[in-house]
């Protein structure tokens, strides 16, 4: 075994809880009316890049990485009046990223062909004169090795899948109509059944609904929420860690509330917060690397982004990512810098700014006494699944803050194992 010598000690008499400082980085300060971006590795150089739509501008940018987080703008199209919600998917089966984008104003859905070279020059269209789409979201919703596309339209109160028919053509089949302000879809096998259901959110008809799939994509509607403070996005996760699975929701009038599914997708609210007006684009990432789920949102009429971070309860504190971000209006997590931690990127559309936030982590430590470690791995192990454990061993897994993980199969992330010969090995969990 390569090893380094050091010793590390661990003690602490009372929990100190992890703390988190953000740094903000500035990616473009005139995309004028940012509206959304996707954190995704575009020209597959292992290194994620920025996409974004611009609301005003009426433009599509990709920000080219160039490894050290200084990013390049490429412009993909002008023109398209009004883009909304976009997505990063390899549309056409030939392995490079491609871009569809909901036209609100040009009352189109789109895709720009990737040539392989990251030249966006052909663009198809899907469907034209819809009724004006808001949202896009990908999903191989009848599992035959294509991407389909969920999509809504909030002015006419739709929502469908368009299913890929494999030649780039697609088979519009609509979902649910006369819902007013439908806004979101997310696919999720909500049940449990080997199969992709439909959780959506509606702010105008103030309903949470779940569409679920018999298998052959014949879709039942089941009321989660109604009624409940002008939905706007969900987040799925199991947030109580108890086997299924459970989502996080935002509203228009500034509520945050998270859902646990009691059983059989029967569902209870719990109130987080309510003053985050307009609040959109909710994620539920372990932000802290703590082991629990968070929760990350932005809020247009407060001009921020927050975390609610989780302890093992599921009692949540509110903590700023930014204030005066004016106009926020979407926010997604990921690590930007590949450091090992989980960052946030964000689009103001009144500051025509897009930001990535740099997930500073300040660690801190749970536990009794102290535990001094005399050797760890020269270089880390990258897995998917279970941490492994020797067996017939007495072990401990820390997580990079220090503290105590009970699971062999944690969250994403940065743990050490220490075995009872004093042996540290250091594992990233990468699924």
């Amino acid at each position: 075994m390569n090893r380094i010598a050091i010793l590390l000690v661990l003690c602490s008499t009372a929990p100190l809880l992890a703390q988190i400082n953000w740094t903000a980085h500035t990616v473009s300060n005139n995309f004028d009316g940012a509206w959304c971006t996707v954190p995704v590795d575009i020209d597959d150089d292992d290194d994620f890049d920025i996409l974004g739509s611009a609301y005003d501008a009426n433009c599509i940018s990709w920000w080219e990485n160039d490894g050290n987080q200084n990013f390049y703008e490429h412009a993909i199209c002008t023109g398209f009046t009004g883009p909304k919600g976009l997505c990063a998917v390899d549309l056409d089966g030939d392995t490079d990223i491609d871009v569809v984008c909901a036209g609100f104003l040009c009352d189109t859905l789109a895709w720009w062909e990737n040539d392989g070279n990251e030249n966006f020059i052909n663009r198809h269209t899907i469907v034209s004169n819809w009724g004006q789409p808001n949202y896009v979201c990908p999903a191989d919703l009848n599992e035959d090795n294509e991407m389909d596309l969920l999509v809504t339209s909030c002015q006419v109160g739709k929502a469908a899948w368009f299913e890929n028919n494999g030649d780039q053509t697609f088979t519009e089949h609509i979902i649910r109509t006369n819902w007013q302000g439908a806004t979101y879809l997310h696919p999720v096998d909500l049940d449990q059944d080997d199969d992709i259901d439909i959780l959506g959110a509606g702010p105008g008809s103030g309903l949470i609904l779940w569409f679920e799939n018999n298998g052959s994509q014949n879709f039942t509607e089941h009321i989660i929420s109604a009624n409940w403070a002008m939905p706007t996005s969900v987040a799925t996760e199991d947030l109580d860690d108890d086997g299924d699975i459970d989502f996080a929701a935002t509203s228009s009038s500034g509520q945050i509330a998270w859902f646990e599914n009691l059983d059989s997708q029967s569902f209870t609210r719990h109130d987080i917060a309510s003053s985050l007006y307009q609040a959109r684009s909710v994620s539920t990432p372990d932000l802290n690397a703590d082991g629990n789920f968070d929760i990350v949102c932005s809020s247009r009429l407060t001009h921020s982004v927050k975390w609610f971070e989780s302890n093992s309860s599921q009692s949540f504190t509110q903590h700023s990512i930014a204030e005066s971000f004016y106009g926020a209006n979407h926010a997604a997590v990921e690590d930007m810098d590949g450091d090992g931690d989980l960052d946030v990127l964000g689009a103001a559309q009144i500051a025509n700014c897009i930001v990535w936030w740099e997930n500073d982590l300040i660690p801190g430590i749970e536990g009794n006494g102290s535990l001094p470690v005399e050797y760890f791995d020269r270089f880390p192990t990258v897995i998917s699944g279970a941490l492994p454990v020797k067996p017939n061993s007495e072990y401990q897994i820390l997580d990079i803050t220090g503290r105590r993980i009970g699971s062999t199969d944690p969250q994403p992330g940065v743990y050490f194992i220490v075995h009872d010969d004093r042996d540290v090995q250091k594992i990233i969990k990468v699924r």
